[in-house]
């Protein structure tokens, strides 16, 4: 599992049918035991299991995407899915403001 609050509670939730961004306290205690249920299962929180996939200690991971695909380029038995309820989705975003020192390095990225 991935080791941020957001994404390990959002998962719960999105399981159970809820928003990830739920904060109605029944909805979160179920999504509680929810994760309380899979402790067992559980080998680490990790957001970058690398050595674990590659030294095959796990067998499944949640992982980030970009991540993932690296890994499968190195270890072409990686396949991804998608769980049925559906997923946490994110977006890395870069902002360089106007002027900045990297604006002249960007200008000229070729």
């Amino acid at each position: 599992m991935l080791d941020t609050m957001y994404n390990v509670i959002g998962s719960a939730l999105k399981y159970l049918g809820f928003s990830v961004n739920s904060d109605d306290e029944g909805e979160l205690m179920m999504a509680k035991e929810v994760l309380l249920r899979q402790k067992p299962w559980v080998m680490a929180y990790d957001s970058y299991p690398k050595r674990l996939i590659f030294e095959e200690e796990v067998l499944v991971a949640q992982t980030w995407v970009g991540d993932a695909w690296f890994y499968h380029l190195e270890l072409e038995a990686i396949k991804g899915a998608l769980p049925p309820e559906g997923t946490l989705m994110g977006i890395d975003s870069l902002v360089v403001p106007k002027g900045a020192v990297l604006q002249e390095i960007l200008d000229n990225w070729e």
